[in-house]
């Protein structure tokens, strides 16, 4: 993975808890790799992999003010405590659907962020009209 992305990138392994339905709380050093940090530490926070809804709790202490939270298919109910959580907190969301790469069925990423100004400050408004 170092090859694959930039020097300002920390890349963090942990072991995921085993069993069949990861959905559900529990202790694990893979949902608890944030708490390794401080409050406001990262811009933004992708939360993909088993233990969503427990990263999904622990996300926003350590997400900066204006920081970004990409949650991967949030379509998937087991994963709604986790999306119910982000949103108890304060943070609005964005959902982007469509197919997934190789596999012909739809998905869902959603980006959650309480304020959306410091990613959408220079962004052009298109509209064409119908």
């Amino acid at each position: 993975m170092r090859s694959l992305v930039g020097k300002n990138v920390e890349l963090i392994h942990r072991v995921s808890r085993t069993g069949t339905d990861l959905s559900e709380e529990g202790d694990s050093a893979y949902a608890g790799a944030l708490t390794e940090y401080p409050p406001e530490s990262f811009d933004i926070i992708v939360i993909d992999g088993k233990e969503r809804v427990a990263c999904a709790k622990s996300a926003p202490a350590r997400l900066r003010r204006d920081g970004l939270i990409i949650f991967d298919n949030s379509d998937k109910p087991k994963f709604k405590p986790g999306l119910d959580y982000l949103h108890s907190q304060g943070f609005g969301r964005i959902d982007f659907s469509g197919p997934v790469a190789q596999v012909g069925t739809l998905n869902c990423t959603s980006v959650f962020a309480k304020s959306w100004d410091r990613w959408l400050r220079n962004v052009p408004v298109v509209f064409q009209g119908w």
